[in-house]
């Protein structure tokens, strides 16, 4: 006869009372998971908006720097340096290389046409008295309202070493460097030493200075460039001076006349940016997110090497003055922050205080102060 055991333990599986008590503490256990998760990538999210807006505005300000501290340059010599009776320049907005420094302070909450200088309802005033109206090639709808506007003129390159002393007529002969085939207007003609017909150049011999367009350019089986004055004008030296440049003392350097200011992108929706216009080419994105620029100008007015005085642009009575710039950026994040509570707040930029538009966007104000480049170095 056979004996069976029975086992006093019996094996079973979770009541459902069990299983609802998992499930709930399981939820709420990835309920906190994903909290967190959600919080990290928002704060990680936000953290690489201020980063990109803080080297955004490393970049602006590294950029301004290096184009406000060559203006004025004119060969080896500063504008401010040179005698006018020994400065032939044009006065026109490309031309006028008498000022280094030029700008426009914002007046106004909308910009119009056309942008008067000293009125009421105009969206810049400009100083100096040496122009009335905002030069048309900086007219454009989406330039932002309330931001300034500053124009930079110098010299630029190593200049390129006469091949003869210049004669009289209207002509500059100096030793090619190199050509530049399709490397002008569009790739449509060929360029020589970095220069393209309709350029604007300076002659100069670190005293005395010329500037001219050119008409055209010739190279020789020598590698002797001529370049020719559109105006068609016979001259030797500057002013029509008898004292010609020489091969020994002067060059030929490429004249830039370069204008910063705030406009919108073209992005949907628009993004506020930095732009630089050279000449009278296209207007170039150069960072984005930079919403406002108010600037400053430090005059010294009895000749100390020291700033006297900060001035808005239409308060300038002589931009020869100036030795020093401040600038104030207003940059802003790309993306809104879902975390921040839409409000407009009053920000100081220099002596203007800005509203912001009530959006969710972080600001931040960025101050700094150029030095012209001492005209004796």
């Amino acid at each position: 006869m056979k004996t069976v055991f029975k086992s006093k333990h019996r094996s079973h599986g979770f009541t459902i009372v069990e299983m609802m008590v998992a499930l709930v503490l399981g939820v709420i256990v990835l309920a906190g998971i994903s909290q967190v998760f959600m919080k990290t990538k928002r704060a990680s999210a936000f953290q690489d908006e201020l980063a990109r807006m803080q080297e955004n505005s490393r970049y602006a300000i590294q950029l301004l720097n290096k184009e406000i501290r060559n203006a004025g340059y004119l060969g080896c010599r500063h504008a401010s340096n040179i005698d006018a009776a020994y400065l032939d320049t044009g006065a026109t907005y490309f031309d006028n290389f008498s000022l280094a420094v030029e700008g426009y302070e914002a007046n106004g909450t909308s910009p119009g046409n056309p942008f008067t200088i000293g009125s009421t309802t105009a969206g810049w005033e400009g100083g100096n008295g040496t122009e009335s109206t905002l030069p048309s090639t900086l007219n454009s709808p989406q330039l932002v309202p309330g931001s300034d506007i500053i124009i930079i003129r110098y010299a630029y390159g190593s200049g390129l070493t006469l091949a003869q002393d210049k004669q009289n007529n209207n002509e500059v002969q100096v030793t090619n460097i190199s050509q530049e085939t399709n490397g002008c207007n569009g790739g449509a003609s060929d360029g020589f030493s970095g220069l393209c017909v309709d350029d604007l150049v300076i002659i100069s011999d670190c005293e005395r200075a010329h500037s001219f367009q050119i008409d055209n350019l010739a190279l020789d089986g020598s590698g002797v460039l001529t370049v020719r004055d559109a105006s068609g004008d016979n001259w030797v030296g500057e002013n029509d001076s008898a004292i010609p440049f020489t091969v020994a003392d002067s060059s030929l350097f490429g004249a830039r006349t370069v204008a910063f200011f705030i406009k919108n992108n073209d992005a949907t929706p628009a993004i506020p940016s930095l732009y630089r216009k050279v000449g009278n080419g296209n207007a170039q994105e150069m960072v984005e997110g930079v919403e406002n620029m108010q600037i400053a100008y430090g005059e010294d007015t009895n000749s100390d090497g020291v700033p006297d005085r900060y001035l808005a642009a239409h308060q300038v009575t002589d931009f020869s003055y100036v030795i020093s710039i401040q600038i104030s950026l207003m940059l802003r994040t790309i993306r809104e922050s879902s975390r921040r509570t839409p409000s407009a707040r009053t920000l100081s930029m220099l002596s203007a205080d800005v509203v912001t538009p009530a959006d969710r966007h972080h600001r931040q104000v960025f101050t700094t102060i150029i030095q012209l480049r001492n005209p004796d170095e």
